[in-house]
């Protein structure tokens, strides 16, 4: 039930003198509702979600420009290259939309706010919580580079286990 502006605070809205009485108990329920709803923040694996979202988006982005940059190139082992650089995308471009479908499912929504003097800074929402935090570009370099050997080492062991 939606309050008027000028009802609310007025004490006749509140004194009940105003509203019929079969809705009173539905009005008292949501108000105790209302003051009851406890915000919560994030849990860990929440914000550990957050953090590999912005990770993995950095992963895909360099990626991506490595790969337009091999596609111009006339070196001899190109097209070996290629097709690495595309099963390592597609991996991280899977673990991505896993997590956004974990973030979205928690009801929490990350924006980037900006890249600063070595420093990116997000904006979060989760249930009601607004915060931001940051990360270092050399916190996420090398996150980045642990995370491509990791990425590297299963590729590469998906392709010796197949021969």
């Amino acid at each position: 039930m939606k309050e008027s502006m000028k009802l609310t605070g007025n004490g006749r809205w509140e004194s009940m003198r105003m509203m019929v009485p079969e809705y009173r108990e539905q009005y008292l329920a949501l108000r105790e509702q209302a003051e009851m709803a406890v915000i919560e923040p994030p849990t860990k694996e929440e914000m550990i979600l957050l953090h590999d979202n912005a990770i993995l988006a950095m992963i895909f982005q360099m990626i991506d420009a490595n790969r337009k940059e091999l596609a111009k190139s006339k070196q001899t082992l190109q097209p070996w290259y290629l097709i690495v650089l595309n099963a390592l995308q597609l991996k991280v471009l899977e673990d991505s939309s896993r997590t956004k479908k974990a973030l979205k499912n928690a009801g929490i929504y990350v924006k980037e706010i900006d890249k600063v003097d070595g420093l990116a800074r997000y904006r979060y929402n989760c249930r009601g919580v607004q915060d931001e935090f940051q990360m270092t570009r050399e916190y996420a370099r090398g996150e980045i580079t642990r995370r491509i050997g990791s990425y590297g080492k299963a590729l590469f062991s998906k392709v010796n286990d197949e021969e």
